[in-house]
């Protein structure tokens, strides 16, 4: 993930993934796990894509937002 306003450096190495299945999910989710989130978020295209770290939920929105674009 890189800081628009940055060039070239890197703000954060959160693990994210992009799966085939949406889990029957028609929006997002998330819950804490220790001191991580974990948010899921279901794509028009029967996916989901999981974003995993110490972040906050609308943190966690915006990378996803911007993976879709």
């Amino acid at each position: 993930i890189r800081d628009d306003l940055v060039t070239g450096v890197q703000t954060c190495a959160l693990p994210i993934y992009v799966e085939n299945s949406n889990l029957n999910l028609t929006k997002p989710i998330y819950w804490k796990k220790g001191n991580n989130l974990v948010y899921l978020h279901p794509t028009t295209d029967g996916k989901i894509i999981t974003v995993y770290g110490n972040i906050r939920p609308a943190e966690a929105q915006k990378i996803v937002f911007s993976l879709k674009r």
